[in-house]
């Protein structure tokens, strides 16, 4: 007789959004296009904090790609700062030489000119529209654009297209086919064998593709922070759905983590951490379930112009650790935040995490690099 094993998930939070922002009352909204606050050669200081030890600093530059009266601002990797080992996957910098490389092929992919310096703009202000108008991480799409010996550009941007008619979103989905080690093609072949117009967020399991959406806001057109929701993600036997029911023996709370962007006048930071209850019984099935997984911003704050943040956690699927006589549900958890201005690059930090019914959270990054 075949084992089934079963995992409910219980009032989901499969995308949980944090969300804070501060616009002047003032502003004039009646323009086409955001016109980002930064100057050339203004720089950019960014972290990753875990309590009070700073991971990960960086500092980019602003760089001018345009001309004279039709500047195309940008914000580039300058110099790295602070760097602890495996902490690499929390930042995708841009890097000068890879950007300079990406808008040779975007002009080859487009068919447009690259002679001049007028013809140069207009391919860097074309790029530049594409990655703030899809809401991109530039840094990873240029990494997986550029993969291959260059020849992942238009394959990646099918990609992110056909996420974005399902959807999903493509910034998250490029960090999970990264941690994954999914190339380009195998995405696109899953993503094309898929039913069309079904609408739902992608998420990896050992490159196995796995279906979730839910979102609930906690952070919303303020720079404080709200009441969090009820909601909450569990893993419970599918033979019992009842919370009432079960009884958790062991709790815990991850390390506060901090995020900063900070450019003199203009900043936008937050904090969270995650709660989870866990080693959870019922005797209606063996095992040790996920009472609740929460993740909890304790702070918000944001000064400039258009200035965001901007977050949200995904949950993979669950297998199973334990057997048929003891489940215990183990799935992969990553927050990702993006916080900046309008139309200069916003930045984008991930932190991946791990929870298990029987042994509690886990920190789970690795690094790409120095």
């Amino acid at each position: 007789m075949k084992t089934r094993y079963f995992f409910l998930i219980v009032a989901l939070t499969g995308l949980l959004f944090i969300t804070c922002n501060k616009e002047n009352d003032d502003e004039e909204t009646t323009t086409p296009h955001e016109v980002t606050p930064w100057q050339a050669g203004m720089e950019l200081t960014y972290a990753f904090v875990v309590d009070d030890d700073t991971m990960m600093k960086l500092r980019d530059e602003v760089l001018d790609y345009g001309y004279d009266g039709y500047p195309v601002l940008m914000l580039v990797h300058k110099e790295t700062l602070i760097h602890e080992e495996g902490w690499g996957s929390v930042f995708r910098p841009l890097i000068k030489e890879k950007l300079d490389a990406i808008l040779v092929l975007w002009a080859a992919e487009f068919k447009m000119p690259y002679g001049t310096a007028q013809e140069k703009a207009y391919v860097a202000r074309n790029f530049l529209d594409y990655i703030v108008n899809n809401n991109l991480d530039v840094g990873i799409f240029v990494d997986l654009a550029l993969s291959g010996g260059g020849v992942k550009l238009a394959p990646t941007m099918e990609l992110i297209s056909m996420v974005q008619k399902m959807g999903g979103d493509p910034t998250d989905f490029l960090y999970r086919m990264d941690a994954e080690k999914i190339t380009v093609e195998n995405a696109l072949y899953e993503l094309k064998s898929t039913k069309q117009g079904e609408v739902f967020c992608i998420l990896f399991c050992w490159n196995a593709w796995k279906t979730v959406m839910n979102f609930v806001k906690l952070f919303d057109g303020t720079d404080t922070v709200g009441s969090a929701p009820t909601s909450y993600m569990s893993y419970l036997c599918a033979q019992d759905t009842n919370h009432l029911n079960y009884i958790f023996n062991d709790s815990v709370a991850s390390r506060d983590y901090h995020l900063s962007y900070d450019a003199g006048l203009w900043e936008a930071k937050c904090t969270y951490h995650v709660e989870l209850a866990y080693d959870a019984h019922s005797s209606a099935c063996a095992g040790q379930f996920i009472y609740s997984c929460v993740v909890t911003p304790t702070y918000c704050h944001v000064r400039g112009k258009k200035f965001i943040v901007d977050g949200g956690v995904t949950y993979s699927p669950p297998v199973n650790n334990g057997n048929p006589t003891n489940m215990v549900p183990s799935l992969d958890g990553q927050v990702k935040v993006t916080y900046g201005d309008c139309c200069c690059y916003r930045k984008y930090s991930v932190l991946n995490f791990h929870v298990d019914g029987a042994d509690g959270y886990f920190e789970d990054t690795w690094d790409t690099g120095k």
